[in-house]
C-alpha cells in the first residue's frame, strides 16, 4: 500500500517526548480518571443525541460505580454528530473520552504519538474502541474516507500551524464526504494568568510539550483550506479560552 502524504514523520524522539509528558501527568495529578474501566462506568445523560454544541461541551455523560461523576465531556461538537457515529480523535491521549463515546457511538477511533498513554487506553475502553499509533500507517490509512466525527478536547490547543496542518489533512483523509471536525483553539483570556503560549506560526516548543497556540480566525481558514475542509462556524469563548471551529470535509 502507497502511503498517502497526510501522516507526519515520527521520530523516536517525539514518542518519547509524548511519554514523558503522560508519566508526568500521573505522577503530578489523579490518574484514576484515565485508569479506571468502561465497565465501570453508566450512562448518567440520556439524551446527549438532543444537545447542542455548547450543552455537549459542558455536559457530564457517565458517572463511576462508586458514585462519582466524570468530569463534562468538553468538546464542542452537537450530540447528534456523536450517538451512533463512527468517531475519530486525533491525540486520544490514555482514552478518557474514547472509553466514554464508545458506550453511545457505532465505533471510535483514537490516534495518538505516546505509547504509554495508548496501552492505557486500550486496557481501559469497551470493545468498540479501536487505538492505533501515529507510526501505524498502514492500519490507519484503511480507515479512508469511513469515519463520521473528528473530535478534539484539550487537543487542538497544543498544536502550532504545521501540526494542525498535518492533523486536519489526516482528518480529512479519514472523514466521509460531510464529516464534522470539532477543533478546540485556544483564546488567551487577558484576565486570568497564562503559562506558555505562541502564536500560531511559532515552531514547536522544545521545553515545554503541552504549550498553547493562538490561531487568529483567517488562520483557521487557511489550516482548514488546505485540508479540504469548510468553515461552517467559528465561536468564541472567553470564558474558557477557547475559539471553536467546526469544519466539514467537501
Amino acid at each position: 500500500m502507497t502511503m498517502p502524504s497526510v501522516f507526519p514523520a515520527v521520530s523516536p524522539s517525539d514518542v518519547a517526548r509524548w511519554d514523558r509528558e503522560w508519566m508526568q501527568y500521573f505522577a503530578t495529578e489523579d490518574p484514576s480518571p484515565h485508569l479506571i474501566e468502561s465497565r465501570k462506568l453508566s450512562l448518567v445523560c440520556s439524551d446527549l443525541a438532543r444537545l447542542s454544541q455548547a450543552e455537549v461541551y459542558g455536559t457530564v455523560l457517565t458517572g463511576r460505580s462508586d458514585g462519582a461523576a466524570m468530569t463534562p465531556l468538553r468538546i464542542w461538537v452537537k450530540g447528534a454528530d456523536l450517538v451512533g457515529k463512527r468517531v475519530l480523535e486525533i491525540g486520544c491521549g490514555c482514552g478518557w473520552l474514547g472509553k466514554q463515546l464508545g458506550l453511545v457511538c457505532e465505533s471510535y477511533t483514537g490516534i495518538d504519538y505516546s505509547q504509554f498513554a495508548l496501552a492505557v487506553a486500550r486496557g481501559s475502553s469497551p470493545p468498540n474502541c479501536r487505538y492505533f499509533h501515529i507510526s501505524e500507517h498502514e492500519d490507519i490509512a484503511r480507515l479512508q474516507g469511513q469515519l463520521d466525527t473528528l473530535v478534539g478536547r484539550e487537543f487542538f490547543i497544543h498544536q502550532n500551524f504545521d501540526n494542525a496542518s498535518w492533523v486536519l489533512g489526516l482528518a480529512a483523509f479519514l472523514l466521509r464526504s460531510g464529516g464534522i471536525v470539532s477543533a478546540d483553539f485556544y483564546l488567551p483570556n487577558p484576565a486570568i494568568p497564562q503559562g506558555v503560549v505562541h502564536r500560531a506560526r511559532s515552531p514547536l516548543d522544545p521545553t515545554y510539550a503541552s504549550c498553547a497556540f493562538t490561531f487568529e480566525p483567517q488562520e483557521i481558514a487557511e489550516v482548514a483550506s488546505r485540508a479540504g475542509l469548510v468553515v461552517q462556524s467559528i465561536t468564541d469563548d472567553p470564558h474558557n479560552q477557547r475559539r471553536f471551529a467546526t469544519l466539514q470535509k467537501a
